[in-house]
């Protein structure tokens, strides 16, 4: 608890909470249909589209990408179910056709016009989302929740005509209405959750997101209505769990949140077999975190009890534990005044998303003391004809990285004598600012008045 409380001092983890939730819930609300109407794959396909069209964007250097991304997935939405049904090429050949060839064009665009320096580590990223969800801006949320409201909004109004539409299009025109029109709101619905999923899961993983909720639930649940509810609460566990457990075990968030659900699939498949079984495996795991908590709670007071009879024996246990927790106390009190942000403390994914916060956000944190732990590299930078350096921090995976610049102590270390050689362990301590140079109007971010400490390999974590 007290590390997830610390987490949570983050605003960039609050806001991937709130988004990683509200993305649950969406996919699992169409998610049921899709799977009824034999759509269920659809998420591949359209991800792999809205990856394609994310290559066209970073060739063009456009920033947001969104309203690029958007419009194109809502139109191969809208051609794979809107059209289907009058298509000559339909069903699975048509998805896996539009899937292979959008990824192939989208990472060959990313190959022959390349506008980064590290391609494998983009790719990584867009695929898999390992920091995508960790690195949203305050505008990406907040669009993020205007178009979840909007989905959700329109699965509330519209729910009598998705449960017709699902189980008995004839009937929908029988009545004297427009089925194909749903068809068409529906596919745009299912893009714009696609769109959004992507941050959350990768463009590989999103079926997940739509496939394992509505399956899971319907193992349990024989209504409509009550799978759609059911798929909703479980989605819902399995991404707010998933993200838990990928910020405090600093595992890849995308297939966290998949193995979440794949073990809430299997205990409700348990549960509809054999549900004295699945109630036996959750006294099992209740009764083992009791015993785990009663061995720890064992453990500290007879730590507590040894440390008050070495120290003082003429003092009553009770008193000597209760200046041992004070001490603790303040010790801890006196390590939280000297740094603000310990990221020597987190995983790599962690320690990346908030480096890569404190560029696009740096007056949030101006004045707080960080510790960090990365390589040293340095730079010369031809116009300033200075050198600069960096600690150099990358993800879980290696595959993307940010250079945060530092300056050592008072500066007066002289470069390359005192210095470590490049590509050296470093931990580095000292206060966050930001700084213009040279007239220039960019902003600059770096660590003022570091104190450095090189780390030798087998101390690594």
């Amino acid at each position: 608890m007290s590390s997830l409380l610390f987490y949570l001092q983050y605003p960039f983890v609050r806001y991937a909470l709130i988004v990683g939730v509200l993305i649950a819930l969406c996919s699992s609300l169409l998610g049921v249909t899709l799977v009824l109407k034999r759509f269920s794959f659809i998420g591949d396909g359209l991800s792999h589209v809205a990856f394609g069209a994310m290559a066209v964007a970073t060739v063009c250097n456009i920033v947001n990408d969104t309203w690029i991304v958007m419009p194109i997935t809502i139109a191969a939405a809208v051609l794979l179910l809107g059209m289907g049904q009058n298509a000559k090429i339909r069903g699975d050949a048509a998805i896996g056709m539009l899937s292979v060839g959008a990824l192939a064009i989208g990472y060959m665009l990313m190959n022959v016009f390349s506008t980064s320096a590290n391609i494998s580590g983009d790719v990584c990223t867009t695929l898999f989302g390992s920091t995508s969800i960790l690195t949203l801006t305050k505008e990406e949320v907040i669009l993020c929740i205007v178009m979840s409201i909007v989905v959700v909004a329109f699965y509330v109004l519209f729910y009598n005509r998705i449960f017709a539409v699902t189980f008995d299009e004839d009937f929908v025109r029988a009545t004297g209405k427009n089925a194909k029109m749903y068809h068409m709101l529906i596919a745009v619905v299912t893009a714009v959750i696609i769109v959004l999923a992507m941050n959350l899961v990768g463009s590989l993983l999103v079926s997940a997101l739509i496939i394992f909720p509505a399956v899971s639930a319907m193992q349990r649940v024989h209504s409509f209505r009550g799978v759609v509810i059911y798929a909703a609460v479980l989605s819902v566990i399995g991404a707010f769990a998933g993200m838990l457990i990928s910020i405090l075990c600093s595992t890849p968030v995308g297939a966290t949140i998949v193995v979440m659900d794949i073990v809430l699939f299997a205990l409700n498949c348990v549960g509809a077999k054999k549900p004295k079984a699945l109630a036996t495996m959750v006294c099992m795991c209740f009764l083992l975190s009791g015993c785990v908590e009663d061995g720890k709670v064992l453990v500290k007071e007879e730590s507590t009890k040894s440390i008050s009879e070495s120290a003082v024996e003429e003092e009553s246990t009770e008193g000597v534990s209760e200046s041992f927790v004070e001490e603790q106390t303040t010790q801890e009190s006196e390590k939280s005044n000297e740094v603000d942000y310990d990221l020597t403390l987190m995983g790599s994914d962690m320690v990346y998303a908030t480096v890569y916060q404190l560029m696009v956000d740096p007056q949030t944190y101006e004045g707080k003391t960080f510790k960090i732990e990365g390589q040293y590299y340095p730079a010369f930078y031809e116009p300033t004809q200075k050198y600069y350096h960096y600690c150099l921090i990358t993800d879980a995976l290696a595959c993307c990285s940010q250079g945060l610049e530092f300056v050592w102590e008072d500066g007066t270390h002289s470069y390359p004598e005192e210095y470590p050689q490049p590509g050296e362990n470093i931990v580095i301590t000292g206060k966050f600012e930001t700084y213009q140079e040279g007239g220039n109007t960019s902003l600059y971010c770096r660590i003022q008045e570091a104190k450095l400490e090189v780390v030798k390999t087998e101390n690594i974590k």
